[in-house]
């Protein structure tokens, strides 16, 4: 049995019925390199064979009574009949899978099992299958995700034999047990508080200088209030874009900036050109919140789940020209991350070693139900998320990965969520909102390929350098 980690327990803590805080991934399969023919029979033997090189996906949750500790996992033995399911369509393309998905996003997982599932779904066009990914956050992150998922891809269309790293069916301890196990961890309590006020005394002088010497750092308070900072309604809408990955580094390499920061300026002017076309620019820039691995190079996945913690960069909405554009966000990004550096991951992670779940669950019950979305300043406007990929094709049960769209959660104050990620040859960007506050995400995403076509042509008119490929 393990403990939850802090920022696992906080995802836990934090959900609510309409608030569920799992992560999605949309993988677009070409269903006729399987060979022998693809079959939903063949997906069900692959992953019964893969499951166990994936240690979370047979991790049950176990809660401490009154949620006066952090919950536990156990191992267990999965049945795939309650985790994956077959859909088929009648034809169909992205516009149509990103329908389902906005319809099976909102619902959570049943905590009662494995806190994940999958839905194949047949039937679309062009020979493609997708595979419909949900797994919870206290589960993995960005950066663990990926190394998760690398245990159901393979290289070549026959999968190589897999390393079964699962450990065997664990015993559930009755309340009781669960109970006495966490008195430590309450006795503790004050000492992590004084470690954390410790961490934060120091972060909080850090800032104070970084602000002092560096004016382009984006204040989370300088954040402009936009309607999908309000609270949410019961419903979810799903977007996706794409760009050819070569293209993107071309022009960072020809701009002087990194693929991330392409992707954050491209961002940024979608959402500049989506606001502006309906009169609802605001003069400061959207401020993004970007999760940031600090995951040590010895950690294990499958004992940390997540280890992030968050920067703030522009978006440099506020910027018409796009190479000025990616500028900004590049020294914005830069001083976010030097911020980031002198502060350290122990500032944001002590905290949240440190109060219970029953304390997160009820700031969280209050904080939705009171509606304090609406009422309070935006501390960020959205969040983007980038992991880098695969650089190379790979093969899901034996279907080659033709795209793979991520998509994250949403909340109350943070409405929009992009997530991005690498593999093979392209960059998959996934838009998770909520209609009742933007009713048309098909024209943000859309914007993505237009802005990066104005960027191109602007660095080719610009000359800025010749890229070497």
């Amino acid at each position: 049995m393990r403990k939850a980690g802090g920022i696992d327990s906080t995802f836990l803590a934090l959900e609510t019925h309409d608030h569920p805080l799992h992560v999605m991934a949309v993988l677009i399969l070409d269903a006729t390199t399987v060979p022998g023919g693809y079959s939903f029979e063949g997906l069900m033997d692959f992953a019964a064979d893969r499951l166990g090189g994936i240690p979370p996906f047979r991790k049950k949750l176990v809660p401490v009574p009154f949620g006066v500790g952090r919950p536990r996992w156990v191992d267990v033995e999965v049945d795939l009949n309650d985790h994956l399911h077959r859909v088929i369509f009648d034809g169909g393309g992205l516009p149509e899978l990103a329908r389902f998905v906005a319809d099976l996003e909102p619902v959570p997982l049943d905590r009662d099992r494995p806190l994940w599932s999958m839905y194949a779904v047949e039937g679309l066009d062009h020979d493609t299958v997708a595979v419909v990914a949900k797994v919870h956050h206290a589960l993995m992150d960005g950066v663990g995700g990926m190394q998760f998922m690398a245990s159901m891809f393979s290289l070549t269309p026959t999968p190589e034999p897999v390393v079964l790293i699962g450990d065997d069916e664990e015993r559930t301890p009755p309340p009781w047990e669960r109970l006495l196990r966490a008195v430590p961890e309450i006795a503790t309590a004050p000492l992590r508080v004084a470690r954390a006020l410790v961490s934060s005394t120091r972060a909080v002088r850090h800032v104070r200088d970084e602000f002092g010497a560096d004016e382009t750092l984006a204040l989370p308070a300088s954040a402009p209030h936009m309607r999908w900072n309000d609270p949410l309604g019961p419903g979810r809408a799903i977007a996706f874009a794409s760009l050819p990955l070569h293209d993107v580094k071309v022009v960072g390499r020809a701009a002087g900036a990194t693929v991330n920061d392409v992707v954050l300026g491209v961002l940024g002017g979608a959402a500049r050109s989506y606001l502006e076309a309906r009169g609802e620019l605001p003069d400061r820039a959207l401020v993004a919140a970007v999760p940031v691995s600090v995951r040590g190079p010895n950690e294990d996945v499958n004992e940390v789940a997540n280890a992030v913690s968050l920067m703030f960069t522009s978006l440099g909405t506020n910027i018409a020209d796009p190479l000025a554009r990616i500028e900004a966000v590049h020294s914005s990004a830069h001083g976010a991350k030097h911020l980031q550096g002198a502060i350290g991951p122990d500032a944001f992670l002590q905290w949240l070693e440190t109060p219970s779940p029953f304390v997160i669950a009820a700031a969280a019950r209050l904080y939705v139900g009171l509606h304090l979305a609406s009422r309070t300043p935006a501390i960020m406007n959205l969040l983007v998320s980038n992991v880098p990929g695969p650089p190379v094709t790979l093969f899901f049960g034996g279907a080659r990965l033709l795209a793979l769209y991520p998509l994250g959660p949403i909340y109350d104050g943070v409405g929009l969520n992009i997530t991005v990620v690498s593999s093979a040859d392209t960059i998959g960007f996934g838009f998770v909102t909520c209609p009742d506050l933007i009713s048309d995400v098909d024209d943000l995403a859309a914007a993505v390929t237009d802005e990066f076509t104005k960027l191109r042509r602007a660095v080719e008119t610009a000359g800025t350098g010749e890229p070497v490929y």
